[in-house]
């Protein structure tokens, strides 16, 4: 699940037409690391970070906790 919402963010970002450097400026987060969040699939970013940038690009993130008796798809 972490990787498709990471995946979603980075194609927001570019449908939007930002660069790394335009979400550096809205985040405070470095270019390094957003490249690293981007790219590496063994990145695992903060809440925190995953917030901000999809605050950056107009997302949120919504996390919902269930019962794990009940069926549910990409469960951690």
């Amino acid at each position: 699940m972490l990787k498709e919402a990471v995946a979603a963010l980075k194609t927001t970002r570019e449908a939007l037409g930002l660069s790394l450097a335009d979400i550096k400026a809205s985040t405070g987060i470095e270019k390094s690391n957003l490249s690293r969040l981007e790219n590496d699939p063994l990145a695992n970013p903060t809440i925190d970070t995953l917030c901000r940038y999809a605050e950056a690009v107009g997302k949120e993130i919504v996390i919902t906790l269930v019962d794990i008796s009940k069926p549910a798809s990409g469960r951690c």
